[in-house]
């Protein structure tokens, strides 16, 4: 009894991964409405993971994502948004890596390569172990490879899956395991890779092609490949922009939702939102 349990729930498993596979979309954000319903699945499984408290029950909150250059991409099953990944170009605020791994940060930029780091990354719980992850992982090295000039992409990770990283995208440990505080002292790793030695790798290797997910990596990295339009990087439909700027109404609705005060912020974020956004007080 307990095995034919156990076959249903694989059969059960294998069939919706069948069906996502023909029905997922990546895409970057491109309306106001699914970055805040980004933000609000950050949120749910940052809570559920245990490494944010939110008893006021407010959308996830990154100053990084609302600085021009940076990237957040979306996952959705139909119209519903179950997975977000964002790239984050080293900017005047940094990147989320100096509050854990300063070190680290510090040594490329006395190199003056052009780095970002991988973040924001939360499936929804739904739909976890079912391929979601590498597909978003392809729609970031296809948009760097073709639109982005990075020479190395940081990412800072638990200790149980920095050998999935390392494996997969030839990430390298360049630092000591720390406490990241600000995800309720959770253990962080940082890792590094070089973009260009990865692409080739994930190229000669058809790596992101072990578990029958996906589209052929040679293809994904092709702009003319159907796969990579969707990334809809020109959307007609959108209502705001990347770059140069935010309009500022969304800005202030997401502070408003996220009770965030811009006086509250370390002082040269807070310059840089009053730069940019002069209503912003």
């Amino acid at each position: 009894m307990l095995q034919g349990i156990k076959n249903l729930r694989i059969v059960s498993h294998l069939n919706k991964s069948s069906s996502l596979k023909e029905n997922i979309t990546i895409k970057l954000a491109s309306t106001s409405d699914e970055f805040f319903e980004a933000m609000w699945l950050i949120s749910r499984e940052y809570v559920r993971k245990g490494l944010i408290k939110n008893e006021l029950k407010q959308p996830y909150f990154s100053p990084y994502l609302i600085i021009p250059n940076n990237r957040l991409l979306i996952a959705l099953h139909g119209k519903q948004i179950i997975g977000t990944i964002s790239l984050i170009e080293d900017s005047p605020i940094g990147i989320p890596m100096d509050n854990v791994h300063m070190n680290e940060t510090v040594f490329l930029r006395k190199k003056s390569v052009k780095f970002a780091e991988i973040g924001s990354f939360a499936i929804d719980s739904n739909y976890q172990h079912l391929g979601i992850t590498l597909q978003l992982y392809k729609a970031i090295f296809s948009y760097v490879c073709e639109y982005r000039n990075i020479e190395y992409i940081l990412a800072a990770v638990h200790p149980r899956v920095a050998g999935i990283y390392k494996n997969l995208f030839k990430f390298e440990q360049v630092g000591d395991i720390q406490q990241y505080s600000k995800l309720n002292n959770a253990k962080s790793v940082p890792l590094q890779l070089n973009t260009a030695n990865t692409i080739e790798f994930i190229k000669k290797t058809n790596a992101f092609d072990k578990n029958n997910y996906s589209y052929h990596t040679e293809h994904q990295l092709n702009p003319n490949y159907e796969y990579y339009k969707n990334l809809n990087l020109n959307n007609a439909n959108s209502d705001f922009y990347y770059i140069p700027l935010w309009q500022e109404s969304h800005i202030k609705k997401y502070f408003n939702q996220c009770c965030v005060d811009v006086k509250s912020l370390p002082e040269q974020q807070r310059t840089i939102f009053q730069w940019l956004y002069p209503t912003l007080n």
